[in-house]
């Protein structure tokens, strides 16, 4: 009985400890949502902030707000943003260490106006030499589809990928693009596709003196699915509640909080993970870390860099 209970308290608190990987010191990341907003004239929007500091980990920041156009949109201190006059802007924001994504607020007169343009089948890569074509609806402020719309298309660097009229892309160079559809003076946000690259590995490693061996591929497989793949001598330590993130740090409270949670693990081995399935909106380049986590104690077993 006594050697049951004690097998039984060492499964429990297997993970218990101290984290004691030693993060690298990295940039600090801030992102603001929601990432896209459409507002009719007088009414307001109040943004949100993630901020993670140069160790990975979650914090307060002070920050300041900039609108591309404060005639259309002004945007104050707290983040609140007041809607002016008619058209689109870009809200960002920025610390002292780090600037946010960019979010595309538009302004309406009426709710029959193209309040959105939405970019509906896009795919996350394109071989070079490859192509796809690429479909957009127009939207009102109620959600409505506007139909009879003729809609334009551009690339940022047409020395990656051009685009045409229908919104055939086109894959010329390595790289990653963003492309865009415009209906009626309103942009769609930017659709990243990255040209050429299908995958990124990492090897396993625990400099926490736990177990993490074996390799880890991020790839885009022939339907468009971004899958992760453990290999077959993937092995790690176990304990209660041991499961797989992709995040940007490998610091384990900076992982279960920021990080996108794949699976629970419970065997050594190969293992496949489809992540278009868990999260529609990660692409290749979204996370640099595979990471091994007891989710519990947020202990990291192990981790694989992505490259």
């Amino acid at each position: 009985m006594r050697n049951t209970f004690m097998a039984l308290l060492m499964i429990l608190t297997g993970c218990i400890g101290q984290d004691v990987i030693d993060d690298a010191i990295m940039a600090a990341q801030l992102s603001i949502s929601p990432e896209n907003g459409v507002l009719r004239v007088g009414e307001t929007l109040t943004f949100s902030y993630k901020y993670f500091n140069q160790f990975g980990q979650p914090d307060d920041a002070t920050l300041s707000w900039t609108s591309t156009d404060q005639s259309i949109i002004d945007i104050n201190e707290n983040g609140v943003a007041t809607a002016v006059t008619m058209g689109q802007v870009m809200i960002t924001a920025t610390t002292s260490d780090a600037q946010s994504n960019q979010a595309l607020v538009t302004v309406v007169e009426d709710d029959s106006a193209v309040a959105s343009v939405v970019i509906i089948n896009g795919p996350s890569t394109i071989p070079i030499g490859g192509s796809a074509i690429l479909t957009a609806r127009a939207l009102n402020i109620l959600g409505g589809e506007i139909s009879g719309v003729t809609f334009s298309w551009s690339s940022n660097n047409t020395n990656v990928a051009t685009v045409n009229e229908a919104g055939e892309v086109q894959g010329v160079a390595s790289g990653n693009v963003f492309i865009t559809a415009e209906a009626n003076g309103i942009n769609s946000s930017p659709l990243e596709i990255i040209i050429g690259s299908t995958g990124r590995d990492g090897t396993f490693e625990s400099p926490s003196g736990y177990t993490a061996k074996g390799t880890a591929n991020l790839s885009v497989n022939t339907s468009n699915e971004l899958t992760l793949i453990l290999s077959q001598d993937f092995e790690t330590s176990f304990a209660l509640g041991t499961f797989i993130y992709l995040a940007n740090s490998t610091e384990g409270s900076a992982v279960r909080s920021g990080g996108l949670e794949i699976a629970e693990l419970q065997q050594n081995g190969a293992h496949e993970f489809n992540i278009s399935a868990i999260s529609s909106n990660t692409n290749l380049n979204t996370y640099r870390y595979v990471v091994i986590l007891c989710k519990p104690a947020s202990i990291t077993f192990g981790f694989a860099d992505l490259e």
